[in-house]
């Protein structure tokens, strides 16, 4: 975890072996984001370049990790704030939990 803490403050990119709770593998290169605990099991957020969008990966799932000396664009639209939106949280979450819509002026 504390390799995953180092990439995010320093935004280099991360590829890891991933296996879905239905068994399927794939190898993915990733912009990480955050570090999360959801109930029993710690998440990593990113972007994800393979899939080009916001994913969630548990942690004990990931396999043969490496942190790249790779360095990822500080790109607003796959920043922070743009993920935490994709979940229906952040800045411009409406308070019941949805997300928002911008409105016209």
């Amino acid at each position: 975890m504390d390799r995953l803490h180092a990439a995010i403050a320093s935004r280099n990119l991360v590829r890891f072996a991933y296996t879905r709770e239905d068994g399927v593998s794939s190898e993915r290169t990733i912009e990480p984001i955050c570090l999360a605990f959801w109930g029993h099991a710690w998440t990593l957020g990113a972007y994800c370049r393979l899939r080009q969008g916001f994913r969630n990966f548990r942690l004990d799932r990931i396999d043969e990790l490496e942190v790249t000396d790779g360095v990822f664009a500080d790109d607003p639209s796959r920043g922070l704030d743009r993920f935490l939106e994709s979940l229906g949280a952040g800045p411009k979450a409406d308070p019941r939990g949805r997300p928002s819509t911008p409105t016209a002026r």
